[in-house]
């Protein structure tokens, strides 16, 4: 079970951190927080969401790399709902908040062995009673 921990926490880094490229790539572009960007992040998103089984099957021999392919659309989602929260803002900011979403997948990330821990608490605590 700790390695399903691990494969969800590796994936939904991983989708935040395409979150954060989205966003990041859009403020270099000189692009802030408008509803057309966010349009756009949203037509991206239905996009990959209809696709998401084709993308899957590019990489079917790598589990965790395909599973993130299928699931990718939930980071342009991520990145829509960005935008949707900061309308109004600057490139510099979105580039900023584009740091932060990303800043929290890697935080995801680094967390692993407390989920691990936890997961294992609970499971002893669970055992026991």
């Amino acid at each position: 079970m700790d390695r399903a921990i691990d494969d969800a926490v590796a994936e939904f880094s991983a989708l935040l951190l395409a979150a954060s490229l989205a966003l990041i790539g859009a403020s270099l572009l000189g692009l802030g927080g408008s509803l057309v960007l966010m349009a756009v992040f949203a037509i991206i998103a239905v996009g990959l969401f209809v696709t998401r089984a084709a993308l899957g099957d590019l990489f079917a021999e790598y589990y965790l790399l395909a599973r993130t392919l299928e699931d990718l659309w939930i980071g342009a989602v991520a990145a829509t709902v960005t935008v949707l929260l900061a309308l109004g803002a600057t490139p510099g900011e979105l580039q900023t908040l584009g740091g932060l979403v990303g800043l929290a997948g890697m935080l995801n990330y680094l967390l692993r062995p407390v989920y691990r821990l936890l997961y294992r608490l609970a499971r002893r605590l669970s055992d026991a009673s």
